[in-house]
Formats: structure tokens, sequence, C-alpha cells
């Protein structure tokens, strides 16, 4: 069996997308997804977008909850989300 790297999966990703079509982005933190954002931005694709404190959002420096990652993010900030996602909300390329 063989398998693609992350990069060359991306890549691959990238290519399918439509460079005037929106790109919507978000990792744990927002790091990763902005610098993804940036990326995509050199190579022309106009509409980029990044949720800027990611999903989780920043972790906790001290104290009892150190490490865990409480402070912002989309879910910290009560925004809808769920460990489900039925087929009518999940994006299926046709190729």
């Amino acid at each position: 069996m063989r398998t693609m790297s992350s990069k060359a999966g991306a890549a691959a990703v990238v290519l399918a997308l439509l460079v005037c079509a929106p790109v919507l982005l978000i990792c744990r933190s927002g790091d990763r997804s902005a610098r993804a954002a940036n990326l995509l931005s050199q190579l022309g694709y106009a509409a980029v977008y990044t949720v800027v404190d990611g999903f989780e959002g920043d972790a906790i420096a001290s104290g009892d909850k150190q490490g865990q990652r409480l402070i912002n993010g989309w879910k910290n900030a009560g925004l809808p989300w769920s460990y489900n996602l039925g087929k009518a909300r999940a994006y299926f390329p046709k190729y």
C-alpha cells in the first residue's frame, strides 16, 4: 500500500480548489492555520480565512490547570461543535 506524506496530501487538496473559492482553515491553536492561510494567499488564493485562536486555543501557563487549553479558541468561546458530523455537513469532493 502506498501512502502520501502530509505535505503531498495538502498539495493535492490545494490543487483541487479553485483560486476564487473561499477557503476556511482551522487547527488546534490557530498557528498552523495562519501559516497555511499566508501560503495560500501567496499562491494566489483570494478568499482565505483562518480561525484566529484555533479550535482549542492557548494553554494555561501556570496553576492547577497548567497545560489545559481553556483560554480562547472556538470551543472555549461556546461556538457550536460536535464529535458527530453527519454526512449532510461533510464535504465530499467529486473527482
